[in-house]
């Protein structure tokens, strides 16, 4: 449970350290890590996703008589878990694109309430104008 959460975090990390690199430290921020550490930590967070990917491999072909074990069973855990991550990030994908969506329906409709606003306020000027002109 805690394990793989933990694992997966990292994962996380990592991969959107390498998409996007480093947070981008504020202007007036000091920078906390070196290059130098940065660097370390990464390689050293990379060896330890590794090392337990190894035994979580290993664990499974040591189980290779349970229903659930072996090199079989490691490969279905693999795709089980590509699954679960693309779901989640078609969710994500799902949820972002939703909020646009709110945000240019919201605008647009603003918009219309605020052409709507103007045009009955340009027709009430001119039926004014010309009940005025009249007298």
């Amino acid at each position: 449970g805690r394990w793989a959460k933990n694992i997966e975090d990292a994962k996380e990390y990592l991969s959107q350290e390498k998409e996007y690199g480093s947070s981008k430290p504020k202007v007036f921020k000091k920078i906390q890590k070196s290059a130098t550490q940065e660097a370390l930590d990464s390689i050293v967070l990379e060896n330890k996703i590794n090392e337990q990917e190894k035994l979580l491999r290993e664990w499974f072909t040591a189980n290779w008589q349970a229903d659930w074990g072996g090199i079989e069973g490691y490969r279905k855990f693999i795709k089980k878990r590509r699954e679960i991550k693309e779901a989640r990030q078609k969710e994500l994908y799902n949820k972002m694109r939703a909020r646009r969506d709110l945000l240019y329906k919201t605008r647009i409709g603003s918009l219309i309430v605020l052409l709507t606003g103007l045009l009955i306020y340009l027709i009430w000027f001119l039926v004014d104008a010309v009940i005025e002109s009249s007298k």
